[in-house]
C-alpha cells in the first residue's frame, strides 16, 4: 500500500501565523506570571529571614543571626534582580 511520504514521516503542516503568535504570547504570559510569583516569594522569604535574624540577635545567638542575615540579603537580592 502506497502512502504519501509526508504522512509516513509524520510531517505536520506549519502553524498558521495567528496560532503561532497566540501560543508564543500565552507562553510569554505564563513565564511572566511565574517570575512575578518567584519574586514575591523571594521578597517574602527575605522578610521572614530578617525577622528571625532580629529575634536571634536579641537572644544573643550571633552565629544564627549572621546566617539568617545572609539568607535575608541573598533572597532579597535574588528577588530584586529576577
Amino acid at each position: 500500500m502506497r502512502t504519501n511520504l509526508a504522512e509516513r514521516l509524520g510531517y505536520e503542516p506549519e502553524e498558521v501565523t495567528e496560532e503561532r503568535q497566540r501560543r508564543i504570547w500565552e507562553a510569554y504570559q505564563q513565564r511572566k506570571a511565574m517570575r512575578r510569583l518567584a519574586r514575591m516569594v523571594c521578597i517574602w522569604l527575605s522578610g521572614v529571614a530578617f525577622a528571625l535574624c532580629i529575634i536571634a540577635g536579641c537572644a544573643h545567638a550571633v552565629e544564627s543571626a549572621a546566617v539568617l542575615g545572609g539568607v535575608s540579603v541573598t533572597t532579597f537580592l535574588t528577588g530584586a534582580f529576577l
